[in-house]
């Protein structure tokens, strides 16, 4: 999945906008965005997304975690069936691995990439 499919897909998803039928852009209790952030590509656009989840129910927020375990660890260790310590996982974090795992412990699903 694109990096900018999987940024509409937080914007909305995660973020609580919605898209516009009439203009280029989203609205959210009155408010109007005509910007996409780059959630998935950026640090500073990726970090609401974590206080976002820090806001959620305990099952989405643990979930959350499980989830970007899953993401971040490497994919021969992933072949190994194993997953790194969740202590590790800053070494291998990435604004695109916060945007998934977000949007799946949200029951969004995500297409992986082959």
């Amino acid at each position: 999945m694109d990096l900018r499919k999987i940024d509409r897909l937080v914007h909305t998803k995660i973020m609580g906008w919605e898209e516009s039928p009439y203009i280029a852009g989203y609205f959210r209790e009155g408010a109007i965005s005509l910007d996409l952030p780059h959630y998935s590509s950026s640090f500073a656009e990726a970090w609401p997304v974590v206080e976002k989840m820090k806001e959620a129910r305990f099952s989405i927020r643990k979930r959350f975690i499980d989830e970007l375990q899953r993401e971040v660890t490497p994919e021969e260790t992933k072949n190994r069936g194993n997953l790194i310590d969740a202590g590790w996982m800053i070494f291998f974090l990435t604004p695109k691995a916060i945007c998934v795992a977000a949007l799946k412990a949200v029951g969004v699903e995500v297409e992986e990439e082959e």
